[in-house]
């Protein structure tokens, strides 16, 4: 390439040295901006690699962490391991030597004792109600031996339907242990069951005083619906709902949203324990069919259809869900398809009319579809 040389000619001195003063500053700009780019692609990489060593010796110490934190692993694991095993041990010597003290105490009533609670944890109720009536005809039972199998003489005859049964063994073991609370939840708890909510009030306000559980406040609840008083029933189920007990709590949830929707008519809290049921167990069957019923009882048959179905898909033979798909046909005029769901609640069991007539007026009462209402 060809370096090109340009003369300039000029008369005066001045201006000549001007020239050469521009050049020369130019020149001196040129130099002093190479130096600081320099300067700066040093220090550029001179943090590059700062930040490489730094990032090396926290990898190396990281890695040394690692195998510090897995040969500690392995020694706990190690010890744990032995230590199950010496509890095990431990446990069956345990185990052992305390069966043989209870049967020394109890003889033949603690060996059936033993049985009756293998029996009862796997619910076979025959064979522990025999072995409750083995017992209970034993003499010079200690206390703790004798209200337990009572309770689960009770309890037997309660999952056996024999209500009437349950009831004379309910008054038997009240008059030998009269402040015996286990037996007055079961009592007041096969009242409700029977609609005989007068008889069980005063038992669950005796409960409420002395032992305010949530199983206490929720059965309390259950007697002041049967007996109309809702706001009541409300106030109860509203204390389990902060109970801490999650089974209690969605059941209560669960009951807050049908009172407020069915019996008081306030949609707005009946969303709010909608929405508190669905935090709760947001897949469950019941949920679903609760939140459905409560979109019929509204009025709101797109999500009536939406939450009844996800509920028969996930629980096909639930009675009242059933009837209340068959409510949903008949007020979307479908007469056909509610004649088909009625058929197989009818296949469910003799309740179901029951059920059907409770449901069928519950939401003539309460919605707002005047042509359902009759």
């Amino acid at each position: 390439m060809a370096i090109r040389i340009v003369e300039v000619q000029t008369s005066d001195p001045n201006h000549a040295h001007g020239l050469m003063r521009g050049v020369m500053f130019s020149y001196s700009t040129l130099a002093l901006l190479a130096t600081v780019i320099s300067l700066c692609l040093l220090a550029a990489a001179g943090y590059a690699y700062a930040r490489f060593r730094e990032k090396s010796r926290m990898i190396d110490s990281l890695d040394g962490t690692v195998k510090f934190q897995r040969d500690k692993f392995n020694l706990l694991a190690a010890e744990t391991k032995r230590l199950s095993k010496r509890l095990e041990t431990a446990a069956a010597g345990t185990a052992t030597s305390e069966r043989e003290k209870y049967l020394a105490v109890h003889g033949e009533a603690g060996e059936w004792h033993l049985e009756l609670l293998k029996q009862f944890a796997e619910r076979d109720w025959l064979a522990s109600l025999n072995l409750c009536e083995k017992i209970l005809e034993q003499k010079h039972l200690d206390r703790y031996l004798h209200q337990d199998t009572l309770l689960k003489y009770v309890t037997c005859f309660f999952y056996l339907g024999k209500h009437d049964e349950a009831l004379a063994a309910i008054d038997s073991g009240l008059e030998n242990f009269p402040d015996y609370y286990p037996l007055l939840q079961r009592q007041a708890d096969i009242f409700v069951i029977r609609e005989e909510y007068s008889k069980a009030l005063p038992i669950v306000e005796r409960l409420a005083r002395k032992s305010p559980s949530p199983g206490v406040l929720f059965t309390r609840g259950n007697v002041y619906y049967g007996l109309g008083d809702y706001k009541q029933a409300a106030a109860n189920f509203r204390a389990v709902l902060s109970s801490g007990d999650p089974v209690q709590e969605r059941a209560a949830a669960n009951n807050l949203a049908l009172i407020w929707a069915e019996k008081l008519k306030n949609f707005a809290r009946a969303e709010i324990y909608v929405n508190v049921l669905l935090g709760l167990a947001p897949e469950s069957p019941r949920t679903l069919a609760t939140v459905g019923r409560v979109a019929l009882v509204q009025g709101n048959l797109r999500r009536a259809r939406k939450f009844l179905g996800e509920s028969h898909q996930a629980a096909p033979r639930n009675l009242d869900n059933l009837l209340n798909l068959a409510l949903l046909a008949e007020l979307e005029g479908d007469r056909t398809q509610s004649e088909t769901w009625l058929k197989q609640a009818k296949e469910q069991g003799e309740i179901w009319e029951k059920v059907y007539t409770r449901l069928r007026a519950d939401i003539a009462f309460t919605s707002p579809l005047p042509e359902f209402n009759r």
